[in-house]
């Protein structure tokens, strides 16, 4: 029955929560929920991570009819921010790439050399893939960010010598310097200052298939959590606020058409695709 609902949401996933449920705490009764509720709780920045989320839930409550976006679910996410200018990539980094992928690609081709780990200090796995409609609303949660995971490439790119080891086997027909000399025709003349080499100001310079693992299975945990809500939630659309320690940068409405992105002012942001994760 409607009348044993409130105008309260889950705190997860969004949906409606009744009148017991509310009385009990802030999610509904999908056990996904209450786990990720116990999870955000023992969180050393829980305080901080909950007001964001308040603030985030607020805006999103403002602006959806506001810009004449259609109601329903709309699950929240804090994700980190990347707001740096683009550049002339300096020669000295492109050198310093060159010598850092040759090694690597070295490396690949010693027989000894089979243990190397690939790890991104940035991000943290998820548990499962997003399925595809999941992955398309994921990018553009992505291009709100503008990066931030990318900054960890700088002059590596992750290009580990076991992820080089991995593309070999993948093409066996491509020898090692093609790989070399492929990757370093993709390097552009500008990028994001003191960021990955292939961070441009209109995502990454590579294919996808030509990244490293790390750039393409690995979310920061606003990128899991959304994947979270998504999964559990039933919607192929949310609210995300890229954030520094201090403030809001931007919002965008996202779904898996693309996004409406709206600056630290509520009002709207001309388009730009910027996405780690785009198909």
């Amino acid at each position: 029955m409607t009348g044993n609902f409130t105008n309260a949401r889950c705190g997860v996933c969004d949906r409606k929560l009744t009148v017991h449920q509310q009385a009990r705490g802030s999610t509904c009764d999908d056990a996904r929920c209450r786990l990720q509720q116990s999870i955000r709780a023992g969180q050393l920045d829980s305080s901080r991570s909950t007001a964001n989320r308040a603030r985030l839930s607020a805006v999103r409550d403002r602006l959806v009819p506001r810009a004449g976006l259609s109601p329903g679910p709309m699950p929240v996410a804090v994700l980190p921010v990347l707001n740096r200018g683009v550049s002339k990539l300096p020669s000295e980094r492109y050198e310093a790439f060159r010598r850092r992928l040759t090694d690597a690609v070295r490396e690949a081709m010693a027989p000894e050399n089979i243990d190397e780990g690939d790890t991104c200090e940035q991000s943290e796995p998820i548990d499962a893939a997003p399925s595809g409609a999941q992955q398309r609303v994921m990018s553009h949660g992505c291009a709100t960010c503008r990066g931030y995971c990318c900054e960890g490439g700088g002059d590596h790119a992750f290009l580990w010598p076991a992820q080089i080891r991995k593309k070999l086997r993948v093409n066996p027909d491509l020898s090692a310097d093609d790989l070399l000399e492929r990757y370093l025709a993709k390097v552009p003349t500008h990028s994001v200052e003191d960021s990955c080499v292939f961070h441009t100001g209109h995502g990454c310079a590579l294919e996808r298939h030509e990244r490293a693992d790390s750039c393409n299975n690995f979310y920061c945990s606003g990128m899991s959590e959304l994947w979270h809500s998504l999964n559990c939630g039933g919607t192929l659309r949310a609210f995300v606020g890229a954030a520094t320690d201090q403030q809001f940068v931007r919002f965008s409405v996202i779904d898996r058409h693309g996004a409406t992105s709206f600056g630290p002012d509520e009002r709207p942001e001309p388009p730009r695709a910027v996405s780690r994760h785009e198909p």
